[in-house]
């Protein structure tokens, strides 16, 4: 982050742990899925692609209340679209609105849009996290 190349595990996980309270980890899709159930509730930035793929794009899911999910994309993209193992998962999602252009050549800033999502749940609860 800020150093014009896309945003790493490393990077990820250095922003979350200093700024979230709540923060449980940036992950790949397969992990995060397979895993959820043994999830704890928080903030997670997770890859569309599974482990033994280079990662490609970062979103955040926000475990609550024990199972309950909220998920982010700064495209508002179907997330679904992106690896169809999200499929397996029940959550909630805005589309309506978007952070980055999906056509933007420069697309390095959604894992630092995917921490701020975390930030604005921790600060606003559920009801400020869905409201922008």
């Amino acid at each position: 982050m800020g150093h014009n190349s896309t945003t790493d595990t490393n990077d990820i996980n250095y922003m979350g742990n200093y700024f979230l309270k709540t923060y449980q980890g940036c992950l790949p899709a397969d992990i995060f899925v397979n895993n959820f159930k043994k999830c704890k509730n928080g903030v997670y930035v997770v890859n569309t692609e599974n482990h033994n793929q280079s990662g490609q794009h970062w979103l955040c899911f926000i475990k609550y209340d024990n199972g309950k999910l909220l998920a982010y994309d700064s495209y508002a993209q179907n997330i679904n679209d992106y690896n169809p193992l999200f499929k397996k998962l029940d959550y909630w999602q805005d589309r309506s609105d978007w952070e980055q252009d999906i056509t933007d050549e420069n697309m390095k800033n959604c894992g630092f849009n995917s921490l701020s999502a975390g930030m604005i749940f921790e600060k606003y609860g559920i009801d400020g996290f869905k409201s922008v």
